[in-house]
């Protein structure tokens, strides 16, 4: 007796290899809770653009003695200085200087709306930038500054409120 046999999966074995993978990345996505990737990965990027706007910032002043921008007027990064002019723009974005020697563009926040922006304001003598965090919301009160609802820095962490 001859006994012929087929190679493959029969629609049973299929059905139950199918639900358990579904199973499997439905556990898997529960796990991951990709919101709160997406919260870090925008305060890295807060943090990273805080970081270069500082840099330049302080660049700017070395080169030219002062801080970019007129003193006491504080800056918002949904706000462009031209309301003709790219919030992008390093020639006057959101901060009203030519910043293109130190920045290739204007850094603005991530989600940048009236509740998560960059905002910077300095006097004759000093400087501060803040930024409201989502995830890391430990920093705002472990960087001295005045406003625990936000991350502070620059040389004076009492300009903004």
């Amino acid at each position: 007796m001859k006994k012929n046999f087929k190679k493959g999966f029969t629609l049973i074995e299929l059905v139950v290899a199918i639900a358990i993978l579904s199973s499997l990345f439905s556990i898997v996505m529960l796990t991951l809770n990709l919101p709160e990737y997406k919260k870090k990965a925008r305060d890295s990027r807060r943090l990273a653009d805080i970081t270069n706007l500082n840099i330049a910032i302080e660049s700017y002043k070395l080169k030219k003695g002062v801080y970019p921008d007129n003193s006491d007027v504080t800056r918002i990064s949904t706000t462009p200085v031209d309301p003709n002019t790219d919030i992008h723009s390093a020639l006057g974005g959101w901060i009203a200087e030519d910043m293109s020697d130190y920045l290739e563009k204007m850094y603005t926040d991530p989600i940048n709306d009236s509740t998560y922006n960059y905002r910077y304001r300095h006097n004759s003598t000093d400087y501060e930038l803040d930024v409201a965090m989502e995830f890391y919301t430990q920093k705002n009160t472990q960087d001295n500054g005045n406003n625990n609802n936000r991350f502070e820095t620059g040389t004076d962490l009492t300009i903004l409120n």
